[in-house]
């Protein structure tokens, strides 16, 4: 990533303005995790866990929902367009 966008990325500008923006929850992935998402698997056990984790991050959060992975969002799909970007289960959030 280009260093001087890295002001962008969420983990580095959420801590200093979390109280001036909407809720949110951080849900880490392990290496092993990421390249289960890289590669777009369902129902492995990499991935239970990571859903597991989402439903307990997600129950804190407010019915609207809007998920993404550091500084990239799936806003080009049509559920994206089609739910105006909430994301309700952490199913679809994986």
């Amino acid at each position: 990533m280009n260093p001087a966008l890295d002001f962008c990325r969420i983990p580095n500008w959420y801590p200093r303005f979390s109280p001036e923006t909407f809720p949110m929850t951080f849900v880490w992935l392990s290496p092993e995790e990421i390249q289960a998402l890289i590669r777009g698997e369902n129902g492995t056990p990499a991935v239970k866990k990571v859903i597991s984790r989402l439903e307990e991050a997600m129950a804190d959060l407010p019915a609207q929902r809007f998920v993404s992975v550091d500084t990239a969002a799936p806003v080009d799909v049509p559920r994206f367009k089609s739910k105006r970007g909430a994301v309700h289960s952490a199913k679809s959030a994986w």
